[in-house]
């Protein structure tokens, strides 16, 4: 069976724009949960490497996208 690029690239634009999507309410969430105070001392540093992680994503994801 062939696919049409137009189709292909088309399904790879929606891909991407999930991905994107979802990175950002991530990144958001990240943040809240850093500005939140609940988070305990011992804990924080390891939000603060999955909250760098996900904003390199995010700029590697809006970077790729437009």
């Amino acid at each position: 069976m062939r696919i049409e690029p137009k189709t292909f690239f088309a399904n790879e634009r929606t891909f991407l724009t999930w991905m994107h999507m979802a990175v950002t309410i991530g990144t958001i969430a990240a943040a809240l949960l850093g500005f939140s105070g609940s988070a305990q001392r011992t804990d924080k540093p390891s939000y603060e490497v999955c909250d760098s992680m996900i904003s390199s994503q995010h700029l590697a994801a809006t970077v790729c996208i437009k």
